[in-house]
């Protein structure tokens, strides 16, 4: 039995140094003129079906909001005083938050 230690002979197995990586971007096929036209296609069937959405929204009988469904504004003296409200609120919030800031 031999007692030499094993090793990876470069002049028995060659060498990497000449080997290049293979980009993913070569893996992936090019796009094509008809690969352009399928996205185009796809997105103006997006589109065409928003627009069917948003129309038949407007188009409906039943309003989108119902004030039964947020008493929370009536209660505040009508949307204007309650958006009022809502904003003061806000405005103390960004206000405390810069203070902290600047400490």
């Amino acid at each position: 039995m031999s007692t030499q230690p094993i090793t990876l002979d470069s002049a028995r197995f060659g060498s990497f140094q000449g080997a290049e990586p293979v980009e993913p971007t070569r893996l992936v096929p090019a796009p094509t003129a008809e690969d352009a036209i399928r996205a185009r296609l796809a997105d103006v069937a997006r589109q065409e079906e928003k627009r069917r959405s948003l129309s038949a929204f407007f188009e409906r009988d039943t309003p989108a909001w119902n004030p039964d469904d947020h008493p929370e504004i009536d209660v505040a003296g009508g949307a204007a005083a309650w958006v009022k409200k809502m904003r003061r609120e806000s405005d103390r919030a960004s206000m405390r938050r810069s203070r902290r800031a600047r400490s």
